[in-house]
């Protein structure tokens, strides 16, 4: 209702109601990363900034900076070691330490649900050469597996020897009994086979098949098959979301040939074989349309990894199947047909989709997977972090689509497909670190200090969830950082934890504060001590931080004598 001034009788207007769709105008800078290599898949690492060209909905905007993924020049740090101990479940249990260089995360994916048994050992030393001779120091490497189910073999550590224990721990997961790509198609080719009608000759380019039996033939299969493409999209979804909780550049770099999301190329091509291209496949296309459900997956998948920027990489060391099965076939393809080719083409086509949508790459090196590794990896090399701002409405859920070129010639670039606005954390979450008491150290003359901390958290802001059994758990990731106070990363830990409390505390909201203790010991220099908490379900948390010095004890003066 209006108001009226008491002194004039004005009705005055009412006051607008606040719209419940709140979008709003941020000025924020956007970082994409950006990978230059030339034609012949070969690094670049000396583009500037003036040969690059961001657009957003065709709109060319300026680049506000550009830097190298592996810096050219080093930071100023301290001058000294810096130690940290976390003593939180769920990673690394011992007492971390800077190394050289700003560190680079990375997940080492092994799959062996879908990698060839045919020369698997040998596939694992090559995995092997290239932990030990192609990650530097700077890699911070965690190694999970896949064979039906995700298994976490390594937490993220820089020491190779514990990585290489993971692979081998990887390697010797066995797979669950499957068929071979080739016998497989040969059995649907068989299946298909019992739909024709008619009379015809093995070799005859005339055949004809009962549509409903081909229809049911094809969603059979499909109905055989879509659990396996669904098992391993949520097996890539839990590693997105574990290595979502980190705060810098993270990669996920599969060993995996993949899993066709979606059936239908290869029941059509396999139709193909045995009918000849015929008017029956047209019309069947769209009652075979299987993989709709684990396509949605996938997009979902994708734009997961958009959000939580990690990049994933495929390197498929699979070799195609010739399909010459020679006796064991019944009948020869139809010309042109080529079944197990396509059979095999369209799970590389989904991974190679996934790796350009988010930033990575795919590599097939048949045979020779460490040379796969290595392309893949020395593309960082021609890795740029690129910035720019935007200023304009947008929603936290739509995806911002970017297009970034260059005016080099002969140069190609890959980087991820878009970006989301910053997530938004709940209100009620509250995060601190708390300083305790500290004690000063002499090294060699020279002093340092011991800083006891405590990470208090407020788990209202998490979304616990009720799991049954009376308890309400969350999948919780912590990223503990030292960092200058110019944002270089010094040392980091990182553990993934699943925290719970009793069902009627929580419903009553009687619950203590999650509490986390740690250590740190620092040479002189001023510095920041960051945790990136957050719900890997829900993707609620946040980031807080707090600042301390460390100064330097002068010298003691020297001891003055007189002479008598």
């Amino acid at each position: 209702m209006a108001q009226v001034d008491p002194e004039d009788g004005v009705a005055e207007k009412p006051e607008p109601l606040p719209s419940r769709q709140v979008e709003k105008v941020e000025v924020r800078l956007v970082q994409i990363p950006v990978i230059a290599q030339d034609r012949n898949g070969r690094p670049i690492g000396d583009l500037t900034a003036d040969e690059f060209v961001v657009k957003e909905g065709g709109e060319k905007l300026p680049v506000a900076f550009l830097d190298p993924f592996v810096p050219a020049v080093e930071r100023p740090g301290p001058d000294g070691e810096v130690r940290l101990y976390v003593g939180a479940p769920g990673g690394w249990d011992g007492v971390v330490t800077s190394g050289p260089g700003e560190p680079r995360y990375m997940v080492i994916f092994v799959d062996v649900e879908n990698d060839q048994k045919l020369s698997r050992p040998e596939a694992m030393q090559d995995v092997l050469r290239f932990v030990e001779e192609e990650l530097d120091p700077s890699f911070r490497t965690a190694v999970m597996s896949y064979n039906g189910e995700v298994h976490q073999e390594v937490t993220f550590t820089a020491d190779k020897e514990a990585v290489a224990t993971g692979i081998r721990r990887a390697y010797a997961r066995p797979s669950r009994p499957q068929l071979d790509l080739t016998a497989r198609i040969q059995g649907l080719i068989r299946e298909l086979e019992q739909c024709e009608v008619g009379e015809s000759t093995a070799y005859s380019f005339e055949r004809a098949a009962d549509e409903a039996c081909l229809r049911t033939v094809a969603l059979q299969y499909g109905d055989e098959h879509r659990p396996q493409s669904k098992d391993y999209l949520h097996a890539l979804e839990g590693v997105v979301r574990y290595a979502g909780g980190l705060k810098g550049r993270k990669s996920v770099l599969a060993v995996s040939h993949g899993v066709a999301v979606d059936s239908t190329t290869e029941v059509l091509e396999a139709m193909r074989a045995y009918y000849g291209n015929t008017e029956q496949l047209a019309t069947l296309q769209l009652h075979i349309m299987a993989g709709e459900g684990a396509r949605l997956e996938m997009d979902e998948l994708m734009a997961l990894a958009v959000q939580q920027q990690v990049a994933l990489s495929f390197v498929d060391r699979n070799s195609a199947p010739t399909g010459t099965g020679g006796a064991r076939q019944s009948v020869q393809p139809m010309p042109g047909a080529r079944p197990y080719e396509a059979a095999f083409v369209a799970a590389q086509a989904d991974l190679e989709e996934i790796a350009t949508h988010t930033g990575g790459v795919f590599r097939h090196t048949p045979q020779d997977l460490f040379r796969g590794l290595k392309q893949a990896l020395s593309l960082e090399e021609g890795g740029y972090m690129l910035g720019y701002y935007v200023d304009e409405y947008f929603s936290p859920k739509r995806l911002r689509r970017v297009k970034v070129d260059t005016t080099r010639k002969g140069v190609e670039l890959v980087h991820r497909r878009g970006y989301y606005s910053s997530p938004t954390y709940s209100d009620t979450f509250v995060g601190t670190i708390a300083l305790g008491t500290p004690l000063r150290l002499e090294d060699d003359g020279r002093a340092g200090q011991f800083q006891p901390f405590t990470i208090v958290v407020d788990p209202k802001g998490l979304g616990y969830t009720d799991a049954g059994g009376g308890e309400a758990v969350a999948n919780l990731t912590l990223h503990f950082r030292v960092e200058t106070v110019e944002g270089r990363p010094l040392a980091d830990s990182y553990h993934f934890l699943m925290h719970a409390y009793p069902i009627d505390l929580w419903n009553a909201g009687d619950v203590e504060p999650v509490t986390i203790n740690g250590w740190v010991e620092l040479p002189p220099f001023d510095y920041r001590l960051v945790a990136v908490l957050r719900n890997a379900r829900s993707g609620l948390g946040g980031e807080f931080a707090t600042t301390l010095s460390v100064e330097a004890v002068p010298a003691a003066p020297a001891a003055s004598s007189t002479s008598r």
